[in-house]
């Protein structure tokens, strides 16, 4: 009866965990929808792209109709894209529509079901639409700015556009200039084409964005600027932009048109008296954080550990954003990398990213206290005073596991005892119970000591005999210890490239360098100076891709062969040196590729 019923509870338990691996199954196949427009803000009578990604298995067709109260749908496409790398196979469908606002304002766009999966919302702000005088011209240009009344070194966002009403084969745009003030300008992108109605006629508008920083207060005037356009004969809507548009042989086959946009007069403001930002930075978001290889961090009397520094901010380049230090810090030694910048540009501007790392290294055990790092920055929505913050942390750093740790509190123990030295006839009876320790005459150690005594000379007599012969099996220096260590963190160097794992090379290539130079070494800086450039450009761009969010493609192959013919390089240079290197220096000297 007892196996009856642990059968049946058996059963009900495998059933249990069954329905559970798979929901966790089919949580994981779970499709994966995103939304993004080519364009925000738009303005109204605007057209724009909505981009609908999706990966994983979906559920059904999107139903697209949940849009219509907000915008008109004009035109759909539909694409899938399916990868196959180191044997993974992905597929990801695109959605492309092409709409157009319905109404001014902030609108939501709502989530998209596809069967019972859904895509996340999506925030847009549509503008009223411009008034142009002269609407019933075929080409002509206008030049906007957002916000005409900035702070000084604020980002302006500044579009050059240009409206047909014919059909263009070519274009072009004088650059943007700036006179009664210096200013920063940087372009957004790549030109951006769409079409758009003003006053009842129908255009095709090509947009090309900048980012302007004003670098000093009063009137900064944007001057007016020339575009070209090449119409072709017949109508109809289409736009094939040339890079050099002017010189194009066929030229005689379309009309060339050239027109001027307006000029802009921006009112640069001050700091605000009040402001006590320094140095300056007005942004529209800011975010300071910091991140340890593991939370909490494993600290150890003189290893180091890696802390790393983040600093994002939206409207501000990498270039106008402050180096993050640590004050000094009693107990710690710090070693700070070279920083990595990164600007991501996009239609709402640019958002600078400094990622700062700092190898720490305890040199005592107990309580380590990192005290708070602040950066005040001035919001631009809210218009006032900010602080960006890391709150203090209080970490626990370990005993070093090696000897020196435990060494240090062996020569009390030791002396605890009282009696060094044998007893006198008046204090043995005091000590009549204690252990009978030192019961052997003082002369009965000297045997032992002449034994040892003789032992070090036979040896001695020895050693300089086969140093006669020839030393035949020359015992490991640590300069062959280090190149044994590297060749362990080569192994798993080359894995990690194998598997395309970024996070587990750059980890594994840290390792590997500092088994092969020194503990100290460092993946920044002036360490990487002096790596052949074959490897220092991939570590670059590694970490661009780790921390900037962007970034160049990574050679793994390439990591791991230059890995490695350093690896052999050092270990041929160590052979025939028979002497200890010692502690390698934090810069390592120029190794050869």
């Amino acid at each position: 009866m007892n196996t009856m019923k642990q059968s049946t509870q058996f059963n009900f338990l495998r059933g249990m965990a069954a329905l559970v691996l798979m929901l966790v199954s089919l949580d994981l196949l779970a499709a994966d929808i995103s939304v993004r427009s080519d364009r925000n803000p738009v303005a109204l009578n605007e057209t724009f792209h909505l981009v609908y990604e999706a990966s994983g298995r979906l559920d059904g067709d999107p139903d697209f109709s949940v849009l219509e109260p907000l915008v008109d749908i004009l035109g759909r496409s539909q694409g899938t894209n399916i990868s196959i790398v180191n044997g993974r196979y992905s597929k990801k469908a695109t959605w492309t529509l092409t709409v157009m606002p319905k109404r001014e304002g902030e609108l939501l766009l709502p989530p998209v079901p596809f069967g019972k999966d859904r895509s996340n919302s999506l925030r847009l702000k549509v503008t009223a639409a411009p008034s142009v005088a002269n609407t019933d011209q075929a080409l002509f240009s206008r030049i906007e700015a957002e916000p005409d009344n900035p702070y000084v070194q604020q980002q302006v966002i500044v579009h050059q556009r240009l409206y047909s009403a014919r059909r263009i084969n070519a274009y072009g745009f004088d650059e943007l200039q700036v006179e009664g003030g210096d200013a920063v300008i940087e372009p957004l992108g790549e030109d951006r084409q769409y079409r758009q109605t003003i006053g009842g006629q129908d255009y095709i508008v090509v947009d090309r964005a900048y980012a302007v920083f004003a670098q000093q207060p009063g009137r900064l005037r944007i001057k007016p600027a020339l575009a070209e356009a090449r119409s072709g004969r017949s109508g109809g809507f289409r736009l094939d932009p040339f890079s050099d548009p002017f010189s194009d042989p066929f030229s005689s086959r379309g009309q060339t048109l050239r027109t001027r946009a307006n000029g802009l007069t921006l009112e640069v403001r001050p700091v605000p008296a009040d402001a006590d930002v320094n140095p300056w930075l007005p942004a529209t978001a800011l975010e300071l954080q910091a991140s340890w290889p593991e939370d909490p961090p494993r600290l150890v009397q003189g290893e180091p550990v890696t802390l790393t520094l983040s600093l994002k901010a939206e409207g501000l380049t990498a270039a106008q954003l402050p180096e993050i230090r640590l004050p000094d810090i009693d107990g710690v030694k710090q070693y700070p990398d070279q920083a990595l910048l990164n600007d991501v540009k996009n239609d709402s501007g640019i958002t600078g990213y400094r990622v700062q790392k700092i190898a720490l290294i305890p040199t005592r055990a107990g309580e380590l206290r990192l005290p708070a790092i602040e950066l005040a920055w001035w919001n631009l929505r809210e218009n006032r005073r900010e602080v960006a913050r890391i709150p203090a942390r209080t970490l626990k750093v370990a005993p070093a596991a090696a000897g020196s740790a435990t060494a240090s509190p062996a020569p009390p123990a030791v002396a605890a005892p009282p009696q060094t030295a044998a007893p006198t006839p008046a204090a043995a009876p005091e000590n009549a119970n204690a252990p009978e320790t030192p019961a052997a005459p003082a002369a009965g150690y000297w045997p032992w000591i002449s034994l040892i005594l003789a032992c070090g000379w036979a040896l001695t007599a020895l050693l300089w005999w086969w140093s006669r012969r020839g030393q035949r099996t020359p015992p490991v220096q640590p300069a062959q210890n280090r190149i044994a260590r590297a060749e362990r963190e080569l192994a798993r160097l080359r894995k990690a490239c194998a598997a395309r794992d970024d996070a587990a090379c750059r980890r594994h290539l840290l390792a590997w360098g500092q088994a092969l130079f020194g503990e100290e070494f460092h993946l920044a800086g002036d360490a990487l100076a002096h790596l052949p450039e074959a490897l220092a450009e991939q570590t670059r761009r590694l970490d661009a891709r780790l921390y900037g969010g962007a970034g160049e493609a990574v050679d793994h192959d390439r990591i791991a062969e230059q890995a490695k013919a350093l690896t052999r390089a050092e270990a041929a240079r160590a052979r025939p040196r028979g002497e200890d290197e010692g502690l390698a220096p934090l810069t390592p000297p120029r190794r050869a590729a």
